[in-house]
């Protein structure tokens, strides 16, 4: 009876301290001697929807040319879902220009190729303008590799006849507020992070280094993140997966946002900011423990 009663107290406690429920006293312990978080998304460290920081007319500065490329590409951009393209099209709708119809040849998740006022046009990444034999040349491609290296995604527009390139956009998305902060917390205590993305080397390079983050496995599909998932828990079984959702996967879980406490989740926190505080309380609340003769039986 008393050692219940231990226990719910200490739960009360890091309730009360933290404002996170936690479920177990065997979950407390987890939290304590957690050594490794795995982040399977960089997504996890962003907020809503990326954003169009710059965008610049290959051959012409001039407005009227660059206000005629981004309603090109606002145009083509309206025809996919990739969250780059929304932000090309928000900026196209908040300068107020007049999106136009396009017939679209061909849809996917690296670009978009489609016809406008007779001429055939292509919106994409790298990849999209090498299969339309696009030729981006030193510059651009030097331009295009800086901004990867600082976390940005970009995109092209290019005319396919003529084959001439247009335009290029620089996409971020923004930190989720106290992420930076947060990830420092965590190194202070000793957990080491490691992101797992799909995205480019480049780019998850530059988003590791505005996050200070040295263990990245990047252009990783959904097998590749489950394989490199389970070879990171053999090294240190002391791990933990950050994030809302992860198929297949046994790893306990940390939750960003609104969750219930069930089976695999170690707990639920409003943001990442919460993380550090959250561990530091369980690994006082078991060190306080360690003390009481109550410590061996529970």
């Amino acid at each position: 009876m008393f050692k219940e009663w231990y226990v719910r107290t200490k739960l009360t406690e890091l309730s009360e301290k933290t404002g996170i429920r936690v479920a177990s006293w065997e979950t407390v312990k987890q939290l304590a001697e957690l050594k490794q978080l795995i982040v399977p998304s960089a997504l996890m460290f962003y907020t809503g929807q990326p954003a169009v920081r710059q965008f610049f007319a290959v051959d012409d500065q001039t407005l009227s040319t660059k206000q005629r490329v981004l309603q090109i590409a606002g145009s083509l951009a309206r025809s996919s879902t990739v969250p780059v393209m929304k932000a090309i099209v928000r900026t196209a709708e908040e300068s107020e220009l007049a999106l136009r119809e396009i017939d679209c040849d061909a849809v996917g998740n690296t670009g978009i190729v489609g016809k406008l006022d007779r001429t055939w046009y292509v919106l994409g990444d790298t990849d999209s303008m090498v299969a339309e034999s696009i030729e981006l040349g030193v510059t651009i491609q030097t331009l295009a590799h800086q901004f990867e290296l600082d976390g940005k995604f970009t995109v092209f527009l290019a005319q396919k006849i003529p084959k001439r390139l247009l335009g290029i956009f620089a996409c971020e998305y923004e930190l989720t507020s106290g992420v930076p902060d947060a990830i420092e917390q965590l190194r202070n205590l000793g957990i080491e992070m490691v992101l797992l993305t799909a995205a480019k080397t480049s780019i998850a390079k530059g988003l590791g280094s505005r996050l200070q983050l040295s263990l990245i496995h990047s252009e990783l599909s959904p097998t590749d993140k489950e394989r490199v998932l389970k070879s990171l828990v053999s090294q240190q079984p002391a791990s933990a997966v950050l994030g809302t959702k992860w198929g297949g996967s046994r790893v306990p879980r940390l939750i960003i946002g609104k969750g219930e406490a069930r089976e695999g989740v170690l707990a639920a926190v409003p943001d990442a900011a919460h993380l550090a505080t959250l561990i530091q309380e369980a690994r006082t609340l078991v060190s306080e423990s360690q003390h009481s003769v109550l410590w061996r039986n529970l």
